[in-house]
């Protein structure tokens, strides 16, 4: 005969509670707020547009979608060290800058403007392995973002109207490696 179960009885029955007003949200997000990581940026698209060397130096394009620099540099983060990551696996290591082509203009006196496209350019960064990529990466921007800076503030009274281009230039890296030892000639010994 199979034993019957037990009815568990709860000690209280549970309390009903009231049906309350839905409550408007803790945090109003205004639609126009800063995102310093960009991420309501839209992501440019990119190209290469020249090589060199079969292949041991590339030139990517990357379309530019904003007229502020920071803006630019902020959304193509992701497209820059995307480039930098197949390269890298395409060549093994790495030396490449980032160049921001900038349109400027500036008041010349009686009403006229001067107009002049100037060229921001990154220092080389060298990337032998994947940890290398953010840390160049972030660097060479800031180092644009300063150069643009600086040509501005130094009393030229140049202003940015737009960017007209954006490069990444790469070349393969290839470090100089321990070898085996040679004996000298005698002739070159001896001196």
């Amino acid at each position: 005969m199979l034993p019957t179960p037990e009815v568990v009885k709860a000690r209280k029955p549970l309390r009903q509670t009231k049906e309350t007003k839905e409550q408007p949200p803790v945090v109003d997000i205004e639609e126009h707020e800063i995102d310093p990581f960009g991420t309501d940026l839209q992501m440019p698209g990119h190209r290469n547009i020249e090589s060199a060397a079969n292949g041991a130096s590339v030139t990517y394009s990357i379309t530019p979608q904003y007229d502020d620099p920071i803006n630019q540099l902020t959304s193509s983060r992701q497209v820059v060290r995307s480039i930098l990551v197949n390269e890298l696996k395409k060549m093994g290591g790495i030396k490449y800058t980032e160049t921001l082509k900038a349109r400027m203009s500036k008041e010349v006196g009686n009403d006229k403007t001067k107009k002049d496209s100037v060229y921001f350019k990154s220092k080389t960064g060298t990337v032998t392995n994947f940890d290398d990529i953010e840390r160049t990466a972030v660097f060479n921007q800031q180092m644009i973002i300063s150069r643009i800076e600086s040509f501005q503030n130094l009393g030229s009274n140049w202003v940015v109207m737009n960017i007209e281009s954006h490069y990444v230039n790469i070349a393969t890296y290839k470090p100089l490696a321990g070898s085996s030892y040679m004996e000298l000639p005698e002739d070159i010994k001896q001196l």
